[in-house]
């Protein structure tokens, strides 16, 4: 957050039964210039799904199928426009109003757009770099992948992690264009979402910390018996060479 935000200001307070292990961090603003307003576009076809396209037609003041794919997207010109509603079929024409359109026709219509081949946006006019979705986990609580993956597909015994006694806390950034949400609500990440579920598991590099952790362990505990053990030969020596000294 203190990343993608850095107009804002974070503090992060964590109080623990022992005075000694309190925690606070205060991540400070890095600037004090709020970015600019940002520029209203136009939808790119390629990134359009079925609900929007039916908002974009309840929405639009064009009247036929060539006027909205003409005026309402990006990167289609009129020849362009022209040649897709070809590819769409005997059911569709350039002058066909968009009120007559049915259901199956407007999945035809997007599922032409995830076929057919678009420029890339010009990025005119774009001047947002930072996203963030921070819509927060009101319900289905457990139903996200995050959650599920933590509580049920790791094994926390490896990790030298006692789940009824240490207290954990498990933080993942997920930053994408396009999250996978479950359901129009956008409530949670579902769970059928393996690269996500695989991420969470940080097993390798934790275990890595730890086992390194031990070697330094054991490299100090080597020390120490060897400074001993030589120690013990030094005053061994000593003892020898009074006893010779004496006879």
């Amino acid at each position: 957050m203190a990343v993608i935000t850095p107009y804002a200001q974070f503090l992060f307070k964590f109080v623990s039964e022992a005075a000694d292990k309190n925690v606070t961090i205060r991540f400070s603003r890095g600037t004090d210039v709020m970015p600019p307003v940002p520029l209203e576009t136009k939808h790119h076809p390629s990134a359009v799904d079925l609900l929007l396209i039916k908002r974009l037609i309840a929405e639009t003041s064009k009247q036929n199928l060539l006027q909205f794919l003409q005026h309402e997207f990006v990167n289609i010109s009129k020849s362009y426009a022209e040649r897709l509603i070809g590819e769409m079929g005997p059911d569709f024409s350039p002058k066909i109003s968009l009120k007559s359109l049915t259901s199956q026709q407007l999945v035809r219509i997007h599922q032409l757009f995830r076929q057919a081949k678009f420029d890339d946006p010009s990025g005119d006019g774009l001047n947002i770099f930072r996203f963030a979705n921070r819509i927060p986990l009101l319900f289905e609580q457990g139903a996200d992948v995050v959650t599920r993956t933590a509580l049920k597909r790791i094994s926390w015994n490896s990790y030298k992690i006692n789940q009824t006694q240490d207290k954990i806390g498990v933080f993942v950034s997920i930053v994408s264009t396009k999250i996978p949400f479950k359901g129009t609500g956008k409530e949670y990440i579902g769970d059928d979402i393996s690269e996500i579920s695989s991420a969470v598991k940080l097993k390798s590099k934790i275990m890595k910390k730890l086992q390194a952790r031990e070697r330094q362990e054991r490299k100090r505990n080597l020390t120490k018996d060897v400074d001993e053990s030589r120690r013990r030969q030094i005053r061994v020596s000593m003892i020898q060479g009074r006893l010779g000294f004496l006879l």
